[in-house]
């Protein structure tokens, strides 16, 4: 292709909602390039992408992880799978025998489910690639926490109010867990990121020094979620009718929740206050374990699972204060 040409394409749509087009075949050629070259794609003042061919720089050389799929078992790829995302990997590719079990690709599929903006890009007999598909500089940290703590505080909300009937039903318990996580790994890819990046940590408002405390209460929110889900599983086992022990405390969960979370996002605002709440509320279900509740064996066991969220809460509000 010499001078100035137009060439039109279609824009078509891969899994996940990205979309792309294809390149002009003879620009490709004369590029030399072919499946698995790497481009640079600029974006001009004027909104404009600039595509260019062959070997970019090393920095823009993008983050890639190979995972030996042929001697690893499907949960053991799934951890790997986990650990190159939040570490800021950008391509993930997976070897496999061509013979490989259906079921295999299958729970492959299943882990990526829970690691938002990975995508197949590319498929064959012995291998899988997948690419990290979304723009970090369109996310914010501090409505990741503030939705991670929506989502779990619904679930263990929804396991007291169950007995009244307000409760989230059990199939809706496994997709809140799941969407806890996708957040949690977002989240964690993108403090991760803040931590070793000024620029992106400049552009989203979290300092570096303040990662490690975004991260933490990133971690202990993720943690309040499974141990509701376990509320909900101790709920089921024990109770048949009449309301679980600790159902009154529900309220004051979470209030004090919305406050620790909300010092975390405000810089440390009201950190103290916040602090001195979740103590407290650890205190009260504290004696009302040694109290023994109604007497029903199951309702000790969720107030211990109680104070297990407490004490998450706590964490939280102890990490908003280092934000002072």
């Amino acid at each position: 292709m010499t001078g100035n040409q137009f060439v039109y394409r279609r824009l078509q749509r891969i899994g996940g909602g990205s979309l792309f087009i294809s390149l002009p075949r003879e620009w490709v050629l004369s590029k030399g390039l072919k499946k698995g070259s790497l481009v640079s794609i600029e974006v001009a003042f004027d909104g404009s992408l600039i595509i260019r061919g062959g070997t970019p720089p090393a920095a823009t050389v993008p983050r890639t992880v190979r995972i030996e799929g042929t001697s690893l078992n499907e949960e053991e790829v799934g951890l790997k799978l986990q650990r190159a995302y939040i570490s800021g990997t950008e391509i993930v590719d997976i070897s496999m025998h061509p013979e490989v079990s259906a079921q295999f690709r299958n729970r492959v599929r299943k882990e990526v489910e829970v690691l938002p903006g990975l995508e197949l890009a590319d498929e064959g007999d012995s291998f899988m690639t997948y690419r990290f598909l979304l723009d970090m500089t369109s996310m914010k940290p501090d409505q990741i926490l503030r939705r991670m703590s929506v989502v779990s505080s619904v679930i263990y909300l929804s396991a007291l109010r169950e007995m009244t009937g307000e409760g989230v039903p059990q199939e809706g318990v496994g997709q809140k867990v799941s969407d806890l996580m996708k957040l949690y790994n977002l989240g964690f890819r993108l403090l991760n990121a803040c931590s070793k990046n000024p620029s992106l940590s400049a552009e989203l408002g979290v300092p570096g020094e303040f990662a490690i405390d975004y991260l933490f209460a990133l971690y202990n929110l993720k943690r309040i979620g499974e141990v509701g889900e376990e509320i909900h599983k101790a709920i089921r086992k024990g109770f048949a009718r009449h309301p679980p022990a600790g159902a009154d405390l529900a309220n004051k969960f979470r209030v004090v929740q919305d406050m620790t979370v909300l010092s975390i996002v405000s810089g440390g605002k009201d950190s103290y206050q916040a602090l001195s709440q979740a103590q407290a509320l650890m205190h009260e279900v504290e004696n009302s374990i040694t109290l023994g509740s109604d007497g029903v064996g199951a309702g000790v066991v969720v107030l211990c699972l109680l104070y297990e969220i407490a004490r998450s809460l706590r964490d939280i509000a102890v990490s908003a204060t280092m934000l002072t």
